[in-house]
């Protein structure tokens, strides 16, 4: 009897293993099928996004494409109208000179001249105006300088030709210096002293006040062709003859 149970049990638990295996088997085979469908969709899913990618960047390049196009077409546009408005000014100006090369030329029809003749007088005349107009413009820069040569003449302070000094103290931030020579050296208000260094011309002062030993002096702003230091040398700019 327990041989008979033994066997029975046995028999029992196989019959549950085989179930359990087969049930197994079924859930593989079920969870394969399901991955190999999830791994299509997926690839297919792939291909999908990258059509879709590619249709984009198409749709980007002919957009792109386009805008170049339409502001191509604008700048045209633009330099199309500029030039119409370009020939339009020409014909204004052709047809003002027209109107007026028939007034100038109505007196003559009334004296019985020929247009030859009238032009060919009216280009005489022009250059008779241009030349008096030449020669006026010569006279007036003439008198011009003529009157400034006069006025700066009056100005000009001559100092001795022997002076010579140095610049012992010099302010760059309201342009003056102090000078070692003054009165007794024949230094005089108005004065205008050349700066220079090494030999190199480096400024001009103009004298502005005039004590014994020394003088001040503001640096000229039109002649400041280096910074005006301590120890430079000054000569005069108008020494005497």
């Amino acid at each position: 009897m327990a041989t008979i149970a033994s066997c029975a049990v046995t028999a029992l638990i196989l019959v549950n293993t085989r179930q359990k295996i087969s049930s197994l088997q079924t859930n593989l085979r079920a969870q394969t099928i399901a991955r190999v469908k999830a791994e299509s969709d997926l690839r297919g899913t792939e291909m999908e996004l990258h059509t879709t990618a590619a249709s984009l960047t198409q749709t980007k390049a002919v957009l792109v494409a386009m805008a170049a196009e339409k502001a191509k077409a604008s700048e045209e546009a633009a330099a199309q109208a500029k030039h119409v408005a370009e020939l339009r000014a020409e014909l204004r100006r052709t047809v003002t000179e027209r109107d007026a090369a028939l007034d100038e030329l109505a007196p003559f029809h009334t004296a019985n001249i020929t247009a030859g003749e009238a032009l060919r007088a009216s280009k005489q005349l022009a250059r008779l105006q241009e030349t008096v107009a030449a020669i006026q413009e010569e006279n007036r820069i003439l008198a011009v300088r003529l009157k400034r040569g006069s006025a700066r003449e009056q100005d000009i302070v001559r100092l001795p030709a022997g002076l010579r000094g140095k610049i012992m103290v010099c302010d760059p931030k309201w342009q003056f210096v102090v000078l070692d020579v003054g009165a007794k050296d024949g230094i005089l208000e108005r004065g205008e002293l050349l700066v220079n260094r090494n030999g190199e011309l480096v400024g001009k002062v103009k004298v502005t006040r005039v004590e014994r030993d020394r003088a001040i002096a503001n640096v000229q702003a039109d002649w400041d062709l280096d910074r005006v230091i301590e120890g430079d040398v000054v000569i005069p700019a108008y020494p005497e003859s």
